[in-house]
Order: C-alpha cells, then structure tokens, then sequence
C-alpha cells in the first residue's frame, strides 16, 4: 500500500504525465522500497549538521544535478531525523572546478579536502561523476571512512541506468518508465549517500542485504540495523558539535565499548574485527601521548629482526617476520609503518600491495606523517613527482599532531623536496623545521641565482610543481651550449619560451648561446634582459662582466662580476673573471683582498 502511494505521488508531481503513458506497464514492481527508520522513534530536538556540497565538472553534466543533490538530502533527512535526530542542512553549493572521471575516490577527496577543507561544517559531501562501469558496489559508488568529514558520491549514467532497467524489466517500455527511473535513482543515490555517512560514523558493513550497510547496493534496502544506528549515534554527538569541542578520542572509546559490550552477528566479522583495531589503536595513541603506538614488548625482538631484515633489502623475509605480529596486533599501527617500509624497499614504483599495506598504517595512525613520507621517498626514487609531491603534502597536514619530533620531520619534508629540485616547497618546510637543515637556504639561493628561478616566479608560469622542471631544462640549455649543440640549444629554447615565456633563466641561456656563437650584440641584449627580471641572476650577471671586459674601461664589467659573486659566491668562475679585471685596472689592494676571500672560500689558491 505504501508503495502504491507513493507511486501515485510521482505520477502526480511530474508534468505531462498520464494514465495513458503508462497504460499497460505496471510500474509498481520496479519501483524501490521506502526508506523506513522502523521502530526508531528520536525524542528531543533534533540536531543540525551543517554540510557544504560540491559539485564537480562531470557530475555538473547533468542538467538537473541540483535538484537531484537536493532531492538526496531531503530523502536521506527523512530517515536520518527520526532514526537519529539530525537533519542534514546545506550551507553551500558550491560548482567545484574539478574534473576526474577515472580517479581513485581516496584521490578525489583528498583534491576536496585541499579546496574545502571543512571546519565549520560536519561534512564535505563531494557529488562527482558516475563510475566507467555499472556496478552494485557500495565502495566503488562512493566513499566515506571512519571520522573521515569529506565524503564522495558517484553519480548515475542515464543510459546505463535505463540499459539496466530495459534488462530487468523488459515487459515495461523505458519511454514510460521515468516515473520508476527517477524513483530508482533517487533510492540508490541516497542509500550511497547514507551508507558514507554511516562509515564516516563508525557504521561497519551489515550481513543482511536488506540493510543499508551492507557491501552490495538493492533496491528493497530500506533501512540500518539497529547496532549500526547506535555507534551512528555516538559518533553524531561528537560530529555536530563545533571543530574545537570535539573529541576524537573520547569518541573512538565510547565507540569501541559499544561495539565490545554484546556480540552481535550481523556485522561482517573481518570489517568488524578492522574497526576495533582502528577504534583501539587510536585510544591507545591518546593514552600514551603518541601518534603510532609502540610495538607490544613481547614481540619486540621479532619486530627488530624484521627492520634489520627490511633495512638490508631483504623484502620478503622482512614481511614474512612480520606477518605473524600483523595478525597477532592487527590494531597496531608502528608494526604496519615496517610492513608499509618494508614492501616500499622493493624496487621500481610503489606496487599496489605496497600502497595498501601503507593506507592501512595511515588508517591506523590517522595523525602520523610516517606513512606519506615512506610513499613519497618511494615515489621520488621512482621518479614520479607528482606522486611524491602529493603524498608530501599529505604528511605536511600530519606533522602539528605530533607531540615530539616535528622539526626532524619538517627536515625530513625539506630534503625530500630537495632531492627532487622543489625549491619553494624545500624552503617552506625547512622554515616550518625552524633551521633544522641550515644547508637547504645556501642551495636554494644557489639555485635560484646560478638558474634564474626568482621565488616570485609565477608571471612567467614557474611555480613551486613545475620549479625543477624549469631548473632542469635551463641546465640542459646550457649543457647542449657547452657541448657545441647550438640548434638543440635554440629548439629547446624555444620549448622553453612556449612553457615559460620571458623567463630569466632561459633569457641567460640564450646570452650563453650568443657568446658562443661570438653574437656579441644578441648576447647583451639578452643578459641585460634576465637582469632586468631578476637582478639575482648571477650566471646573466657574470656573463654580462665578461662581455663588459671586453670594453676599454673594465670597471663596469668588474661591478657586474661583483653584483654575480654576491648573488652565488660559489660561482668560482665570476671569481676568475673578476681577478682579471682588477688586474686590467691595475687595482692592486683589491685583487689581494679577492685571493684572500677566495682561498677562505674555495680552500684553494686563486689561480
């Protein structure tokens, strides 16, 4: 009868429709069941909890993507307000400039958490585009994790949902089936909605398939067991409440005693048995005052056989001492950082197993940057960049958790930006350590000067991601100048133009390449242009003295030299050419004091 009501109701609110439409299709048995709070009955106010919605590009494709983020909400209120007493309330819509179809769901929340990081709201619900497959899945249709506050949810394809219809229901024509297509899609958006938010609040996966909670989505799932809603309803007390008030740990402990306090089957028991590690994992790090938890006394022996095992490259011997104490202390998180370490150790590019054994340590220490710096070291080795940096900027939001240690991980930060040439990124994380590494300012102003790469650079499109590409491509020009490879030379200029327009280092280059070509003219044109752009340019600056000596008077030349080694005093070349032409000015006190100031630099006569 319910069915049937609502039913009706459809027909009802959608314009142009008619009896006559749907003469002959009984759309009763393809429409979905009701959301049903069952015997839950909430007395009291009912608590608000703020969320900001964003919309990304491709789920923006549908024309009605409002209304249906608005129709999802509405609907899943109407379970969530009298089961829970909460009702969810939109502060913001916002159309997020994002586009990723085929990225991982973890990738897309973290891009969510950078732009809308989310403190005054109880979540961040990110509506992005559908998936490339159909699928039932609720971990392929979106993603929430345990206190996690920014939650992902696919969208639908139009045609792959009427596709599917047409299979299941082949004796009602798709053309009069919107009524029940509209209903399905709103049924199967909220419940992937619902099911987030219920991971988000501690929520574990539920055997009976008639249940929100379970892994696989059904169109007769209505409802969440009664066990669920009552960790939902812990978490939510802590979850509404403002940033400042709430309480993690208090939170995982009343968590981990309501699930402890009566056995219960219908939870899956390998998820259930993960939460509690989680739950008791981070109540034992508030305990102790730390982020990863130490390794139980009793296998402490075994667990450092282990790490000298990993240490000497002996991956899976390593792993094999460790799989005994993973199973033993599933919850504990330093144990997971050594496997993480461990299955990084192996060469090449971080493998899939690799990544998920270092999720599960990040799952476990939520607040410890270990398990992004081990990624990122891998990724850098790798070479890949972007990933490296991408991990790094994750450990970066870790480090103020930790209660000893945060200037050696700044420094740790630092120089694995530096390794990778990131000048910017490696200054700002040196300056967060407080000079742990007084050796990253004296490279960075090296780099800076000997390359053209002012820390203001972003009018000619430099930036801290593309920095050591930039670094690399101008020492690349000038290592084809020094080999006499001047066409390469001048086509990777022009590449570089193209990337970077008007910028000094490439401006240097080229007054390198002229005076290799003995275009004398063309070569100060050049040098006086990447002065003009950074006036820290040494290598602009020497060569500009070398042209300047060639004049009658040396005394311009001998100030651009000066102005060079004052920017880079490691250029020993500038130090050279400035000899000479003090000795062209007969400036005697002065070519003494720079063979002084040389020997003291360089430990070496100048010659």
């Amino acid at each position: 009868m319910r069915r049937a009501i609502v039913l009706a109701a459809l027909c009802c609110a959608c314009p142009g429709s008619t009896q006559a439409e749907h003469k002959g299709a009984d759309l009763s048995k393809a429409m979905p069941a009701e959301l049903d709070p069952g015997n839950a009955k909430h007395e009291g106010d009912v608590r608000v909890a703020k969320v900001r919605v964003l919309a990304d590009a491709d789920f923006r494709k549908d024309a009605k993507w409002k209304q249906q983020i608005t129709d999802q909400i509405d609907y899943a209120n109407q379970l969530l307000t009298p089961m829970l007493g909460v009702r969810l309330d939109i502060t913001e819509t916002r159309e997020w400039d994002h586009s990723s179809p085929d990225a991982p769901l973890r990738e897309i929340a973290a891009a969510a958490a950078d732009d809308a990081p989310g403190d005054d709201v109880a979540w961040v619900i990110v509506f992005a585009g559908p998936v490339a497959q159909p699928t039932n899945a609720f971990d392929e249709l979106g993603m929430g994790e345990l206190f996690g506050k920014h939650v992902v949810i696919r969208g639908l394809s139009d045609t792959a949902e009427k596709e599917l219809f047409a299979r299941q229901f082949a004796d009602i024509p798709v053309k009069d089936a919107g009524d029940a297509l509209d209903a399905r899609r709103r049924h199967r958006q909220t419940c992937v909605l619902l099911h987030m938010l219920g991971h988000t609040l501690g929520a574990i996966h539920e055997t009976d398939p008639s249940w929100i909670m379970h892994a696989t989505y059904d169109p007769q799932q209505s409802t969440i067991s009664e066990r669920n809603r009552e960790l939902m309803d812990i978490a939510l007390g802590d979850r509404v409440k403002i940033a400042e008030l709430r309480d993690k740990d208090a939170t995982a402990a009343a968590l981990l005693a309501s699930i402890d306090k009566a056995d219960w089957g219908g939870w899956v028991a390998a998820e259930k048995d993960d939460e509690e590690s989680t739950l008791r994992a981070i109540v034992d790090a508030a305990k102790k005052g730390q982020t990863a938890p130490d390794v139980p006394a009793a296998v402490y022996d075994q667990y450092e056989q282990a790490d000298r095992l990993a240490q000497s490259g002996h991956t899976k011997e390593a792993l094999a001492q460790l799989e005994p104490l993973i199973a033993a202390y599933p919850g504990n998180a330093q144990i997971r950082l050594l496997a993480c370490k461990a299955q990084l150790g192996q060469k090449g590019p971080p493998s899939d197993a690799a990544k998920d054994v270092c999720a599960r340590a990040a799952e476990l220490a939520q607040g410890d940057p270990g398990p992004y710096l081990l990624m990122a070291t891998a990724y850098a080795n790798a070479n890949d960049k972007p990933g490296a940096r991408a991990q790094l900027a994750l450990a970066a939001t870790k480090v103020p958790n930790l209660k000893d240690g945060k200037p050696g991980a700044w420094t740790q930060i630092a120089l694995l930006y530096q390794a990778m040439g990131d000048i910017t990124h490696a200054e700002d994380a040196a300056a967060q350590a407080g000079g742990g590494d007084n050796q990253i300012a004296p490279w960075a102003k090296r780099q800076r000067a000997r390359y053209g790469a002012p820390r203001d650079s972003s009018k000619w499109k430099v930036n801290p991601d593309n920095e050591a590409d930039y670094v690399e491509t101008v020492r690349k020009m000038l290592d084809l100048v020094y080999a006499n490879k001047f066409g390469e030379a001048e086509t990777l200029g022009r590449s570089a133009d193209k990337k970077w327009p008007g910028s000094p280092g490439v401006a240097s280059a080229r007054c390198d390449l002229a005076i290799r070509q003995n275009q004398d003219g063309a070569a100060a044109s050049q040098c006086k242009a990447a002065i003009a752009k950074f006036p820290g340019d040494s290598w602009a600056l020497y060569l500009q003295g070398i042209l300047l000596l060639k004049q009658r008077d040396p005394h311009p030349g001998i100030e651009s030299l000066k102005k060079a080694i004052a920017a880079d005093p490691e250029l020993a070349q500038a130090w050279r050419a400035l000899a000479k032409g003090l000795e062209r000015a007969d400036d005697k006190a002065d070519l003494e004091k720079l063979r002084a100031d040389y020997q003291a630099a360089f430990g070496q006569p100048l010659e």
